[in-house]
């Protein structure tokens, strides 16, 4: 893996567990290039990291105690790609229920997600 690679892997393990798992939201702002485009169920949505903490606090409080554990993982380049699952907390019953595994592609830019 490059040093490149290895930037971009360890951004990405940062921006799920930090900032996803751990809320911490000033680490989002620093890990995303000023134009975040986002890939999903709703369309292609491109965001500035200030706009994409609505998103992500959002995600929190319908999830609250997310969790992420990472089976694959390939870096080439500017994209890293991630076989993972993600388990969370039921709001409403207060019982760890939620668990899905997904696969998701990001790519980044100087280090930062874009």
């Amino acid at each position: 893996m490059s040093s490149i690679e290895e930037l971009n892997v360890t951004a990405l393990e940062r921006w799920m567990h930090e900032v996803f798992e751990e809320g911490n939201l000033d680490l989002a702002v620093e890990l995303m290039a000023p134009s975040y485009v986002g890939h999903g169920p709703a369309g292609t949505v491109t965001h500035t990291p200030e706009s994409y903490l609505a998103v992500i606090e959002k995600m929190r409080s319908n999830a609250p105690g997310e969790r992420y554990e990472v089976h694959d993982l390939i870096a080439r380049g500017e994209r890293v790609a991630l076989r993972y699952s993600t388990s969370a907390t039921n709001p409403q019953t207060g019982k760890r229920e939620h668990r899905l595994t997904t696969i998701g592609i990001w790519r980044f830019e100087d280090g930062r997600l874009t």
